[in-house]
């Protein structure tokens, strides 16, 4: 009450006292109104200043962004250009060979027709471990930007020397230079690491993009992190960065896991990021589970292995062959016609030494092992002392599970160390040292020495840099092999076996073996291992190609292979696993051995052996091979119709050609399958085989053209389709040329989530339940393996392949024990991809 009383007085007071002044007023009038109109009058103009300033502001920040993307994409280029063992020599835009993947098998979609299945992919399992058998019958490949298209995170796996950095680079070549690629559409900005960066890169929790952006901030100068960090960010909000990550399997296993885990936590954070990792074939532990869909490298086929030497020859004539003052010019014909007449298997790594080596005048001898030695040598030729001091180096990093060294760490381990104690004895004797002075010495001494050494192999790329002055070996290959040379290698064999899922340790073991007798524990190791998937023997098998015949271990392993190729109680996938290791050996007993399998009572051991004579190139088997035109099975006439073009001599394509002609409605389409893995004879063959009046034929040729898909061969299709007088012939042609135009069934496919997949909806609903996220669903999983039918129980080992862990063995292995056929091999593949996640399966059969 009394408030308002106040409040009556002060406003009662106010009015009673005010006075307005009749000056201050019209002044005041005058004012606003001059301003209100100057206002009017100046306000467009202000809202232009205002929306230039913002444009200003934009426009700098663009610039700032453009710079950066054009910086980053230049640094890009450079540094993938030389991401291959002869830079020295050519870039690599200028040598390579495009690469290649294995096309994963297509994924069971439950209540979804499959697709057509190619010819190789009746008679060959997917060996990702073993792609040579692959490459040679024409399984179907997939580019890198062809695999992104599924819209899944990737691993390239494959063996060492295989060619996964290369083709990290090659995809990083192209984006940078933003090329049209299938399968990437919004011109991603490339950002290629090593891991041995990422894991010295400071961390910050934080910023879990730290490790990145100092990467970045050491490439692109001139730019505030700031604006590199803001840059990185918006363009992963925009899904226009792509993370390709190199060097995952120069790790050992325990350094993969910190990889993954860093992993984890950016794609946590950062969902939208597209990332590619390399990895080793049989060890990419963590990734899996973070929706990484593993592909695999394919190997070369003579068609890229003739495309690559002639390259090769071309670029030494151009660049390097003019520069050197020669007793005789290069005669390329005759240098060419020995390599191209070279059938034994060899990774592109190795055919690139092997012709390096040839083209140089420095071969030593015709096996890859020689042209490993030839480039070492070359390449070390002007460091004093070098090849001891790097096989101790080699060797140690190996042993004590550090691929990624510093200096002070190779001289610790290298003879560098003798000569250091011995310098330091000599400066002690004219200068009293204390004990401080004496390490100091050491170091100063030390850190000279191992620097003219590694400084001048650093700059020659036979060693890498990284970030803080830290060295690796250029390739895995080269580190194991120099290891295995070490002539105290003896020493640490034990640990290095137990440390197989580290490819690098393992190859340093086969190259010991190369020279040496391997202790009978590790035969005894070997020959005992309890493993289904019989991982151990496969390692060994690798070993055998480079390996003397004449020692115990050699024996024992071929045997075992003999045994796994000849059991009908085992899987295709382990059988063929052990074919292709025989034929890789080129041991003198293995076309013995399949010819005696070629008449086998057992229809898939002559199936494996057909297949195992088109890889040796057996010319010997061919009438054996065209008798089985007449075998009941069907996939032992696939086998052999690839098989004889795989040889591919006069009779053998002949035989081919004459039942393309001749045979039964079947055996005319394998025959046209098959021609088109042989591009200097099949595709003339297939080419006249579209013109010829046989309607048969015509119609036949239509499935060999559809698995060349190349320009030309679609033209035909095209003409058969519009032009051609049969309507079985026009039917053919259509139907391949819409299968043609569909998506590739193989492109990996990311995995929604349990609670979002439609069969695991359909099957759950059958029971009526419903799919709860966690472990209900992957119970859900288990019991659709159990009870699910047929195609229900494939999709559900297609995801325990990449989503199972330690706790789904025991199921998917007791599964595996029950059943035959497609579903046995479903589950060992299964088996496979778990052992590749870091599961041990070692199970008593």
């Amino acid at each position: 009450m009394w408030s308002d009383t106040l409040w009556g007085l002060i406003v009662d007071n106010f009015f009673r006292n005010f006075e307005l002044n009749r000056l201050s007023f019209w002044i005041g009038f005058l004012a606003a109104t001059l301003f209100w109109w100057l206002l009017r009058i100046l306000r467009p103009r202000l809202v232009r200043l205002v929306q230039a300033s913002r444009e200003r502001i934009l426009s700098l920040r663009e610039d700032v962004n453009v710079k950066i993307d054009v910086n980053l994409r230049n640094h890009t280029l450079r540094q993938a250009e030389n991401l291959h063992l002869a830079a020295p020599l050519f870039s690599l835009s200028e040598i390579v060979i495009p690469p290649e993947l294995l096309a994963p098998p297509h994924s069971v979609e439950p209540g979804e027709a499959p697709p057509p299945q190619d010819i190789t992919e009746y008679v060959l399992p997917y060996t990702p471990d073993y792609p040579e058998i692959a490459a040679t019958y024409g399984w179907p490949k997939l580019t890198l930007a062809e695999a992104l298209a599924g819209g899944a995170n990737l691993i390239v796996t494959g063996l060492p020397g295989s060619g996964k950095t290369v083709a990290l680079a090659h995809l990083a070549i192209q984006i940078a230079k933003e090329k049209p690629l299938p399968g990437i559409t919004n011109q991603p900005i490339p950002l290629l690491v090593h891991t041995a960066d990422l894991l010295l890169a400071p961390k910050d929790l934080d910023n879990i993009l730290r490790p990145l952006i100092e990467i970045l901030t050491q490439s692109i100068s001139g730019i505030k992190e700031e604006h590199i960090i803001t840059f990185v960010e918006k363009s992963i909000e925009k899904n226009r960065l792509l993370l390709l990550i190199d060097g995952l399997d120069e790790l050992p296993p325990e350094q993969v896991q910190i990889v993954a885990d860093y992993l984890n936590q950016l794609l946590e954070e950062y969902p939208s990021l597209r990332v590619i990792v390399t990895a080793s074939v049989n060890f990419y532990d963590g990734l899996t589970a973070l929706g990484f869909i593993p592909v695999s490298m394919a190997a070369w086929d003579d068609r890229k292995r003739t495309q690559f030497i002639n390259r090769w020859s071309n670029l030494w004539i151009k660049y390097v062959g003019t520069q050197k003052e020669e007793a005789e010019p290069i005669d390329p014909v005759l240098l060419n016609a020995w390599l191209f007449n070279d059938k034994s298997t060899q990774t592109p790594l190795e055919q690139t030494l092997k012709v390096w080596a040839t083209y140089a005048s420095d071969t030593l001898g015709p096996n890859p092992i020689d042209a490993i030695e030839a480039y070492i040598r070359r390449m070390t030729v002007d460091v004093s002392s070098s090849r001891y001091d790097l096989e101790r180096i080699a060797i140690k990093s190996l042993v004590s599970a550090q691929p990624i060294f510093s200096s002070t760490e190779a001289a610790n381990w290298s003879s560098l160390t003798e000569m250091i104690e011995d310098q330091v004895s000599e400066v002690e004797e004219n200068f009293t040292l204390s004990s401080e002075e004496v390490i100091a010495t050491k170091d100063k001494i030390g850190n000279v020495k191992t620097s003219e050494l590694l400084s001048t192999l650093a700059e020659n790329g036979f060693l890498n840099i990284h970030q803080y002055s830290k060295l690796s070996f250029s390739n895995p290959i080269i580190h194991s092999y120099l290891a295995g040379c070490n002539e105290n290698a003896h020493f640490y064999i034990e640990s290095l076996f137990k440390n197989s899922n580290w490819l690098t340790a393992s190859y340093s073991l086969g190259y010991f073996t190369a020279q040496n007798q391997l202790p009978s524990a590790i035969t005894e190791h070997v020959d005992q291992s309890k493993d289904p998937l019989q991982e151990e023997l496969l390692f060994a098998a690798r070993w055998l190609r480079d390996a003397p015949e004449n020692t115990d271990w050699y024996g024992k392993v071929m045997r075992r292979l003999a045994d796994i190729l000849q059991n009908d109680s085992l899987p295709l996938g382990i059988r063929v696993r052990a074919l292709a290791a025989l034929t890789i050996s080129r041991s003198t007993g293995v076309n013995v051995l399949i010819h005696n399998l070629i008449t086998s009572n057992d229809p898939t051991t002559r199936q494996l052996a057909a297949l195992g004579a088109g890889q040796m190139q057996d010319i010997k088997v061919v009438s054996n091979l065209i008798s089985l035109f007449n075998d009941s099975i069907p996939n032992v006439r696939r086998a052999a119709c690839l098989a004889l073009v795989a040889i591919g001599n006069s009779p053998a394509l002949e035989a081919v050609a004459e039942a393309l002609l001749r045979g039964d409605d079947d055996l005319r389409r394998m025959a046209a399958e098959a021609l088109s893995n042989n591009y200097e004879e099949g595709y003339p063959t297939l080419k006249e085989g579209a013109a010829l009046d046989d309607l048969l034929v015509r119609r036949s040729v239509v499935y060999g053209l559809q698995r060349v898909n190349e320009t030309w061969s679609n033209k035909i299709l095209e003409r058969l389709q519009l032009k051609d007088e049969q309507w079985v012939v026009k039917t053919a042609a259509t139907q391949a040329l819409e299968e043609l135009s569909l998506p590739n069934p193989h492109t990996p496919r990311k995995l929604p989530p349990l609670t979002e997949t439609p069969w695991l909806i359909s099957f759950a609903g059958e029971r009526g339940i419903g799919v709860a996220p966690g472990k209900p669903a992957m119970d859900l999983i288990l019991l659709a393996l159990k009870e699910g039918n047929e195609e229900q129980q494939l999709a559900a080992l297609n995801f325990l392949s990449l989503r199972g862990d330690s706790t789904t063995i025991s199921e998917i292995h007791s599964f595996y024990t029950k059943n035959q056929g497609e579903l046995r091999e479903a589950a060992f593949n299964s088996l496979w991809h778990q052992a590749a996640t870091g599961n041990k399966i070692h199970v008593t059969q």
